[in-house]
C-alpha cells in the first residue's frame, strides 16, 4: 500500500505504453472502493477492461497523475475533446452548447487520496467547459464535482440504457480587451 505523499510531488502527463499493465489495477481498485462506500452498480463485469484502457491510449485520451520521484501511477481518466454522442440526449439541460471536453473512466489509488482529484482540477486549469457523468450511487464523485463547482444538469443514458447523472463545469473565458 502506498504512502500518503504530497500533491507537490505529483504530475499530470498522458499515458504511455509502458504504463498500460498498471492501469487495469487502479481499476479494479477503485472499482473495490466504490462496492465498499456503496456503488454497486457502476463498472461491473471489470470495466473498463484492457481493450478499453488500450483504446483510451491510443486515441490519446489516456491522462495519469503520477509521483514525480517514484514514477508511482497514482489516478487515470479518459479525456474526450469533442462531441460526445451520449450526452446529446439529457433529461435536463445543459448549461450551454460551446466546445466542450468530456471526463471519463476517472479512477485513483484509495491510498493516493487526492490523486483523482488532481485530475480534475488539472482539466479545470486546462478547460473552461467540462462534461463528466457518474452512477447515481458514487457519493464521492459526486461530492467532489459539487465542491469543484461542477453543477447537475440532469440524467444521460449509457449506450446500454444505464442512466447516469450528468454534470457540467464552465467557466467564462475572459475577454482579452
Amino acid at each position: 500500500m502506498s504512502k500518503i505523499k504530497k500533491t507537490s510531488d505529483w504530475q499530470v502527463r498522458r499515458v504511455e505504453l509502458k504504463d498500460i499493465d498498471k492501469l487495469q489495477a487502479i481499476y479494479d481498485q477503485a472499482r473495490r472502493f466504490q462496492l465498499a462506500t456503496g456503488n454497486l452498480n457502476q463498472w461491473i463485469d471489470g470495466y473498463p477492461g484492457r481493450e478499453v484502457i488500450l483504446n483510451d491510449y491510443r486515441s490519446a485520451h489516456s491522462y495519469i497523475v503520477e509521483d514525480r520521484l517514484d514514477h508511482e501511477i497514482l489516478a487515470v481518466m479518459a479525456l474526450l475533446a469533442g462531441e460526445d454522442p451520449i450526452y446529446k440526449n439529457i433529461q435536463g439541460q445543459w448549461l450551454n452548447d460551446e466546445e466542450y471536453v468530456t471526463i471519463h473512466r476517472l479512477a485513483s489509488l484509495p491510498s493516493a487520496k487526492g490523486s483523482g482529484q488532481a485530475l480534475l482540477d488539472w482539466t479545470l486549469e486546462h478547460y473552461s467547459n467540462i462534461r463528466i457523468d457518474t452512477h447515481e450511487e458514487n457519493q464521492p464523485m459526486k461530492h467532489i464535482l459539487a465542491k469543484l463547482g461542477f453543477q447537475f444538469c440532469g440524467i444521460i443514458f449509457l449506450e446500454n440504457g444505464d442512466p447516469r447523472d450528468a454534470y457540467q463545469y464552465y467557466r467564462k473565458k475572459e475577454n482579452p480587451c
